[in-house]
């Protein structure tokens, strides 16, 4: 990217950001006067996001979602924002709302630094792994696969539709995109994806906001970020999560962030209705986030129905527009295309019954409940639970539990409604397809989606840490997940396949600082040492900078990828052709154009199959590339034809062949 490139970037970025900023303080001052904090923040974030979502799917759905349209929109916005705010001062602070600072935990040496150090130790495996995939490029498959080609196809074409076949064989189609919509626009306003590398980066800082933003209505600060911080670092999580473009953080933070605004609502309406739109928002960004969404939205509206004594139907009415504004439209596409807004799924009653389509993947799309219910295959989830979560997982259930138990016990109506929730979200997961991918009796898929209950747990955990304020033991909270954490790290390496592992030397480093900090933190808590604690702070600083590069230097930059390579050396250029992780076909920016060469059965994409099919549908497309899977029928077939000319490969990933002649629609030489 040029310099004028990226100044115009810069630009169109800082534009957006001070109309979105303008819309969330706006109506964060009329509707949410007094809110100030972490609570502050994170409302004004959540109101910020569901105004993106509800910006990109308004223009999505007519084709306007270019930088001109975008950058016009998110402007007149913020303007009516302003004009709105100033034409009514809104609801004045309520004094019941006024939080008082004075019930939060006092601060104790061991919670002080155990939850220091488990911050530290956390932020140092995300930041680490953010870096590496900056510099080396994003690796999941399934960032590669399907999120970021939506993101892609979006920005390409200025339509929001994720009824398009990327990945054949899976039902991706089907699946909501708002998290895909976002990285669309950052896409559209940057010609840059590094978005979606450094977004989860962003949220995972943002779920420990509003963890810290919930604790502090019971007192329990720092063992509600604490446990929520247990949770970033579980393997499963904290490998596969920062540096690619997956969305289970955004379910997290809509869901923790909602759950802290609920717990400072009290008797205004306006609290309930963004609870309401961020259910929404959660529904809308990924299929295993319905059971969570759900929980929230119910969780919500007993909250309402309880709390305030009149306007709840008017604030119930706006939120369930605002949920249905910012999530269902994806179902909506499914169900105008498809008959259903979830295709894959058995879904009526009786007789009456929506048409079902039936996916490659169906017949291995276990839940983890199918295993339970028969009693089959406990042992093979009890050690996928050990590589998930880290070999010290049995403390983190108990926690969960215990939180759970003492949450349905409590007297207070609010403790008792985020116990449930946890629990309707615990069950979400373990019902929901695909938890336990794989043949029957091999769930070999539980372990890295265990990622599915990344919402459950969050909430469980963060529940059990408000169960452990005031008591005596309760640093053991966050002594226990520093634990938990540092024993998970070679865990998290292993089931992190699609990247590259964090060297055991320059993570020791990142280690001594996050040490460091918590001794650094408990010395700031003593007289006379002001002096060293600034020293000690310093230091860490140090620590961890030296340890990022170290990290970072160890591994390739995203140029010496032979596929992104020549993405980058073609681009603007078009490719057809069936490549599992197409994304790296798209180049920087994305001005390479992929088409997946599929045809229909039962009305589901499957790959083209058939030798002259794929040679005409190259010739009708006027294709200059063609991409293959390697050591695939595909290659044969355009090896065995003078017609292609490889030209870059990457084993197991894609090979890309050029198309130096008219293909050979009879296939003579592939027979």
């Amino acid at each position: 990217m040029s310099l004028a490139d990226l100044t115009l970037a810069g630009l169109w970025a800082i534009v957006f950001l001070g109309s979105a900023t303008t819309v969330s303080l706006t109506i964060k001052r009329t509707w949410f006067a007094g809110w100030r904090g972490s609570i502050g923040v994170v409302t004004t974030v959540l109101i910020g996001l569901c105004w993106a979502l509800a910006l990109g799917q308004l223009l999505g759905a007519v084709g306007w979602l270019r930088t001109l349209p975008l950058l016009g929109a998110s402007v007149i916005s913020a303007a009516a924002a302003v004009a709105f705010g100033r034409a009514g001062a809104g609801p004045q602070p309520d004094p019941e709302a006024q939080l008082d600072e004075a019930t939060v935990q006092p601060s104790q040496a061991l919670l002080v630094v155990a939850t220091v150090v488990l911050v530290l130790v956390v932020a140092a495996i995300w930041v680490a792994r953010t870096a590496i995939a900056v510099r080396g490029g994003i690796g999941d498959p399934d960032s590669l696969g399907y999120h970021l080609p939506f993101a892609a196809t979006f920005a390409q074409t200025g339509v929001a539709d994720q009824n398009r076949f990327v990945l054949p064989g899976l039902p991706v189609q089907f699946y909501p995109a708002n998290d895909e919509l976002l990285v669309a626009m950052a896409l559209v306003l940057t010609k840059s994806v590094v978005f979606g590398a450094v977004k989860n980066l962003v949220l995972g800082g943002l779920v420990l906001v509003a963890a810290d933003a919930l604790g502090k209505a019971f007192g329990a600060r720092l063992l509600a970020v604490g446990a929520a911080a247990v949770v970033l670092g579980l393997p499963v999580i904290a490998f596969s999560q920062p540096g690619e473009a997956v969305n289970d953080a955004l379910v997290v933070f809509l869901l923790l962030g909602a759950v802290a605004v609920l717990a400072h609502a009290r008797g205004r309406p306006a609290p309930y209705v963004l609870a309401l739109v961020c259910a929404g928002a959660a529904v809308g960004t990924k299929l295993s986030a319905i059971a969570p969404g759900v929980a929230l939205a119910g969780f919500a509206l007993w909250l309402l129905a309880t709390r305030v004594p009149a306007g709840r139907l008017r604030a119930a009415a706006a939120g369930a527009v605002g949920a249905l504004a910012v999530g269902v439209s994806w179902y909506v596409r499914n169900a105008v295309s498809y008959g259903s807004p979830l295709p894959p799924a058995r879904i009526g009653v009786g007789p009456f019954q929506l048409p079902q389509i039936t996916t490659e993947v169906h017949q291995y799309s276990y839940s983890v409940a199918w295993y339970l219910v028969r009693g089959r295959a406990l042992r093979k989830l009890w050690d996928g639970l050990g590589q998930a979560m880290g070999p010290l997982f049995l403390p983190v259930l108990v926690a969960v539990l215990f939180g759970i138990v003492v949450g349905l016990r409590s007297g207070d109506r609010f403790r008792r409604g985020l116990a449930a929730a946890a629990v309707v979200t615990g069950i979400g997961y373990l019902t929901t397809p695909a938890s336990a991918y794989g043949a029957e009796g091999t769930p070999e898929g539980f372990v890295i989606n265990v990622h599915y209950a990344a919402a459950a747990l969050a909430l469980g955990m963060v529940t059990a840490g408000i169960a452990l304020a005031g008591r005596r033991w309760a640093a053991i909270l966050p002594v226990v997940g520093c634990a938990v954490v540092a024993a998970g790290i070679p865990a998290g390496q292993r089931i992190a396949f699609w990247a590259p592992e964090i060297g055991g030397r320059s993570f020791a480093i990142l280690v001594a600082a996050a040490a460091g900090g918590g001794v650094a933190a408990w010395m700031a808590s003593r007289p006379g040492l002001l002096a060293w604690w600034r020293a000690g702070a310093a230091a860490s600083t140090a620590l961890a900078v030296v340890g990022v590069a170290v990290i970072v230097g160890q591994h390739p930059s995203a140029e010496s990828d032979p596929l992104r390579r020549w993405a980058i050396r073609e681009q603007p250029t078009r490719i057809a052709g069936w490549v599992p992780e197409v994304a790296l076909l798209y180049g920087p920016g994305a001005p390479n154009r992929a088409v997946t060469l599929t045809r229909l059965a039962d009305r589901a994409p499957v790959p083209l199959d058939s030798c002259p099919a794929w040679m005409q549908a190259l010739r009708d497309g006027g294709f200059p590339f063609t991409g293959v899977i390697p050591g695939t029928q595909w290659q044969r077939w355009v090896e065995a034809d003078a017609a292609f000319e490889l030209v870059a490969e990457r084993d197991g990933h894609g090979a890309i062949y050029r198309v130096v002649g008219p293909p050979d629609v009879s296939c003579a030489g592939a027979r």
